[in-house]
């Protein structure tokens, strides 16, 4: 069987560089060019000599990780180990995306390829299959942001100290009492303990359908803060019907008449 090195060679490098570069992408980190293709290099010569000069050492599960190790470390030259790890782990996850790819078009035509340039083709589109998970999970990542970015601090003035909530601005919230025109926030009924301290009235909410009616209570001096920025309104607070499920830690939904005041210049 003949091996040509010159082919093993380009094969590699483009490889490694292809890898080290999307872990970079994922990680968002990116790295001078020249620091990709050393760690790329050295990566390659290790593939090389493995083949020609046919050192069985070389071949043992411990240097293969000793060599991503090093290549990882030339390329992002970390300064802590949390983010040593973190790197070195992305660097499997995109190897082992990419060489399944590699695996997987070679089940599935039932061929065998045996030229570089193919092979460094299969492994592109295993860069590009990994381009869109790590769009869809940057776009995840915004999106989860944005809903958090939503998410403040409320302190209800109570008798006896204060009460402090979490709130989310809720963009569908646009309930208000018909007579007074106060904002109406809907709070979780098991984490509203003091309602003592306030007035209880019935308000009247217009919606689409008409006025309804629903016990709440009258609370002035409501605090909305978030470290930024601070105001004060005037509300009525009701109990929601059922218990607030959510996953961003919020107890209570705002209305979307303070959004204005309180979103400028604060987000």
């Amino acid at each position: 069987m003949v091996v040509y090195m010159d082919y093993i060679f380009i094969e590699n490098m483009i490889i490694n560089y292809l890898i080290l570069y999307e872990t970079s992408c994922i990680l968002r980190k990116k790295q001078k060019a020249y620091k990709n293709i050393t760690s790329s290099l050295i990566g390659t010569i290790y593939v090389c000599a493995l083949i020609y000069f046919k050192i069985q050492e070389l071949q043992y599960v411990i240097s293969k990780l000793l060599l991503s190790i090093i290549m990882v470390y030339i390329f992002f030259t970390p300064k802590l180990l949390k983010e040593y790890i973190k790197q070195i782990l992305c660097f499997y996850f995109i190897t082992i995306i990419s060489t399944g790819t590699y695996l997987t078009v070679i089940q599935l035509l039932n061929i065998q390829f045996n030229k570089t340039g193919t092979k460094a083709l299969i492994y592109l589109i295993g860069v590009l299959i990994i381009k869109i998970i790590e769009k869809e999970t940057r776009r995840l990542k915004v999106k989860e942001r944005k809903r958090e970015s939503f998410i403040f601090d409320v302190i209800l003035p109570e008798c006896k100290g204060y009460g402090r909530y979490k709130g989310f601005i809720d963009t569908g919230n646009t309930a208000i009492d018909h007579k007074t025109g106060k904002p109406i926030f809907f709070i979780d009924k098991n984490k509203f303990t003091n309602k003592k301290d306030y007035k209880r009235i019935i308000t009247n909410i217009q919606t689409i359908n008409g006025l309804y009616s629903i016990a709440g209570y009258e609370i002035d001096g409501i605090r909305i803060l978030n470290n930024e920025k601070e105001i004060k309104i005037n509300a009525i607070v009701c109990n929601s019907k059922d218990k607030l499920e959510n996953n961003l830690g919020f107890d209570m939904i705002l209305n979307y008449e303070v959004y204005n005041e309180l979103m400028e210049g604060c987000v």
